[in-house]
């Protein structure tokens, strides 16, 4: 049965490697299985070369995705150590488009007023056509009485994007509980004292997902340099207890002192967003390791992050609390 399941696959278009799992039965003797697995071993992932195929772990997060490069051995052997990497691309599994809805919160109507909108806050746009394009980061610089928004044009390459009057947009919002998902229509496209929007009151709000406890706690690949400039990383460490502002950063040395500054990268990925955060950090205290690891352990706080990121870390945070 799996070897024709298997050749479906194949004759679908899915390519995977077949490994011989050795289980045991009630007796204690061996059996071998011919069953498809994503779990990686250290000679699977290249060094110095960009790969092929996503990584995620165990629990299906994204680490690297495709066309990220291992530049170090050191790299890929903290990462078997550390974390349990699977290929990212072999899930064959239909995602429901329903699955990031919050079921508890479906029931009652949801309001404006449940969206805590206020002056200044950040939100994901994108025209309604076309859906599953990327959410472009925009802010709320306005709200009548009447709940319609006024919010800054998203740009692309520096220029605002193009609306038409009348156009249907999608539009992602944080608060402090929750994100949620809305409609809106666009009123006017403005562009005099500068570029905004003016759309309508959100309907057919929905309430994606809600945060059921106070901190996050993740393990990220995460990439660092000590050097707050270039392009470039180092090394390889764990991210942990990440927030908007900063997280905690475990690494197989001292990469600085209270007050210095350094480079991390990491990839972040939800139904809303998939984009890579780079960003300098500041570190804010520094905690000596703890057997058997004794990995180092760094308080960082971001220096500044767009508001795309912050969106997306927002959603991030929200979908692993």
């Amino acid at each position: 049965m799996v070897k024709l399941a298997t050749r479906a696959l194949l004759n679908a278009g899915y390519s995977f490697q077949i490994r011989k799992l050795t289980m045991t039965d009630e007796n204690g003797e061996e059996q071998k299985s011919d069953a498809p697995t994503t779990l990686l071993q250290p000679d699977d992932v290249p060094i110095g070369t960009p790969l092929e195929w996503p990584i995620v772990d165990a629990g299906g997060m994204l680490m690297f995705d495709r066309g990220a490069t291992l530049s170090k051995m050191e790299d890929r052997t903290f990462l078997f150590q550390h974390f349990e990497p699977h290929r990212g691309d072999l899930d064959i599994k239909p995602a429901s488009s329903s699955a990031n809805e919050d079921p508890a919160n479906q029931q009652a109507p949801i309001s404006v007023k449940d969206l805590d909108l206020t002056i200044g806050m950040s939100l994901g746009i994108r025209a309604k056509t076309g859906k599953g394009g990327p959410m472009h980061s925009s802010k709320l610089i306005g709200l009548a009485q009447n709940h319609t928004l006024f919010v800054m044009s998203p740009l692309e390459a520096g220029q605002p994007l193009s609306f038409r009057q009348g156009e249907q947009m999608e539009a992602v919002v944080v608060s402090a509980r929750a994100v949620f998902l809305f409609l809106c229509a666009v009123g006017t496209v403005c562009s005099v004292p500068f570029n905004y929007l003016i759309l309508s009151e959100p309907f057919g709000i929905r309430r994606l997902r809600s945060r059921k406890s106070a901190r996050t706690r993740v393990k990220l690949a995460v990439r660092y340099a000590v050097a707050a400039t270039g392009t470039d990383y180092e090394g390889l460490g764990i991210g942990s207890d990440i927030s908007p502002t900063g997280m905690s950063l475990a690494a197989p040395m001292e990469l600085g002192k209270v007050g210095d500054r350094l480079r991390v990268g990491f990839r972040i990925k939800t139904d809303e967003f998939n984009l890579d955060i780079d960003a300098v950090a500041n570190i804010r205290n520094v905690q000596k390791g703890e057997p058997p690891d004794e990995l180092i352990v760094h308080g960082i706080e971001f220096d500044q992050l767009e508001s795309e990121q912050q969106i997306a870390l927002k959603c991030f945070i929200l979908d692993q609390s």
